[in-house]
């Protein structure tokens, strides 16, 4: 893959989903550069010398760093990686018990009677779920109703499930 640095649209339109999880995506990736993939338009965190090793090789690698979302649509999706590496600086995650935990990675979503801190969130705002000792686990969106809950988009148990 050829991978070239990011240009101002696409800074912010990462900035932009920073904004939904409740952060200053400049903070959370400082001294980190970004790389973005041609095609696929995956976004990976990198430092200095990687990106000048890539500029002097001969070969396309097919990754470059640590995989932080991909830009689909003009929306970027943040990757299982992105939410480890931005859940320090975020805002909007919720922790959750262990039972919870163990549920998650099975895809399952979270009750209310699991969340063992949680900012205030509005339905359909997206937030990162993690484990009490601080781990992502999973990005979730608020879902209201009679009990509020947090619908699982992705975790990290999806690896194991898909059987590859």
């Amino acid at each position: 893959m050829k991978f070239r640095p990011l240009n101002n649209l696409e800074r912010e339109v990462i900035r932009k989903a920073g904004k939904d999880y409740g952060l200053n995506v400049d903070t959370a990736l400082k001294g980190k550069k970004l790389i973005i993939s041609s095609g696929r338009k995956e976004v990976f965190a990198t430092n200095k010398l990687t990106v000048k090793i890539i500029e002097k090789m001969n070969k396309e690698p097919y990754c470059a760093g640590l995989f932080i979302g991909e830009i689909r649509k003009n929306r970027f999706e943040l990757s299982l990686e992105g939410a480890y590496l931005f859940a320090p600086f975020a805002n909007k995650k919720i922790i959750i018990d262990d039972k919870a935990e163990q549920l998650v990675l099975y895809g399952r979503d979270v009750f209310s009677n699991s969340i063992v801190s949680s900012p205030k969130l509005k339905e359909g705002e997206r937030c990162i779920i993690l484990n009490k000792f601080g781990d992502a686990l999973a990005i979730g969106e608020v879902k209201g109703g009679t009990q509020v809950s947090i619908r699982n988009i992705k975790d990290r148990g999806w690896y194991l499930r898909r059987g590859r």
